[in-house]
């Protein structure tokens, strides 16, 4: 595989193709019981115990508002549900309409919006399983590293300063262990997972089993691409934030100079339009960025599961 080709293609991609920015910007929206150790050795005088508010005393108060107000409570968590609902939703439908795309468009085949919606609503069940099940994952793999962190840390919380060091830096070494065991891998999978639901139209498990086997077969290379993601990312990171300095001194200072020299209203008004201008740019700089992300990884499955040539 060519890297630098993979680089090329999807840059082109994506900028030939500025329709698919609308698709790249929504497409990124695309236990146990630990008990804490007493305090025995005397460390905190009697009375603290007192002076102290007990956890009933703090919970009290927020039990009793929410059951004043649960018509409320209700509504507001339904409300959130339902939003977040309809981002995840949405999220799944342009990220299986930007695979499906990017693969046509490699192909040689024209795209246009309206295809590309309409590609998207067809492979939408299927994408929209992956996502709840990649999602159930990620939150079940936070639990489990979050309690283990926890579990760590508190095992060494009470006793002197130099044992709590140990404690956070066993609990830091867990989570970087678990983010590079699990977490990038599980990552991997499921860009493959997308392509092979979206490009060759698998079943939602079928898919899950073969993204698998591939990152397995190709281990090295998968890896190799996501840290050239990353690399790309930070290189892409520091120069967006390089161009939105610039962007906002260019559009702040002549609002400031408004401000001072005309009067209050004019240099109000020259602020809201260079903020709309800024957010412009910056939903703009976020479509372009997630459009390239799902070409890069659809191309590099292509390249992955691409026969051999003849030699």
């Amino acid at each position: 595989m060519n890297y630098v080709d993979l680089l090329k293609d999807s840059l082109r991609i994506t900028l030939r193709n500025r329709f698919l920015w609308v698709f790249g910007l929504f497409a990124g929206a695309g236990g146990g019981s630990l008990g804490v150790p007493s305090n025995s050795g005397g460390t905190f005088p009697e009375e603290t115990d007192e002076a102290m508010p007990s956890l009933g005393t703090l919970v009290e108060p927020a039990r009793r508002w929410v059951a004043e107000n649960l018509v409320t409570v209700s509504l507001v968590v339904g409300f959130v549900l339902l939003v977040t609902l309809v981002f995840v939703a949405v999220g799944a439908l342009c990220a299986g309409a930007l695979a499906e795309s990017v693969a046509a468009i490699d192909r040689g085949v024209g795209r246009r919006f309206d295809s590309t919606f309409k590609a998207g609503l067809s492979v939408f069940p299927r994408t929209l399983g992956l996502v709840l099940i990649f999602s159930v994952l990620y939150v079940l793999l936070l639990l489990i590293t979050s309690g283990s962190m926890l579990f760590l840390f508190l095992g060494y919380s009470p006793g002197s300063f130099p044992s709590q060091i140990v404690g956070v830096i066993n609990a830091l070494t867990l989570a970087s262990l678990l983010v590079f065991v699990v977490f990038i891998p599980l990552g991997i999978v499921g860009q493959f997972a997308l392509r092979e639901a979206v490009v060759r139209g698998e079943r939602v498990f079928t898919s899950i089993r073969n993204s698998y086997r591939l990152f397995r077969r190709n281990l090295g290379k998968s890896l190799l691409l996501w840290f050239i993601q990353v690399v790309v990312g930070v290189a892409a990171s520091i120069l967006f934030a390089i161009t939105l300095l610039i962007v906002a001194a260019l559009l702040g200072l002549p609002a400031v100079l408004l401000l001072v020299l005309v009067g209050r209203s004019v240099g109000i008004g020259a602020f809201a339009l260079a903020g709309v201008v800024f957010v412009f740019l910056v939903v703009v700089l976020a479509a372009a960025t997630g459009t390239f992300n799902h070409a890069y990884w659809t191309l590099a499955y292509l390249r992955l599961t691409a026969p051999p040539t003849q030699g």
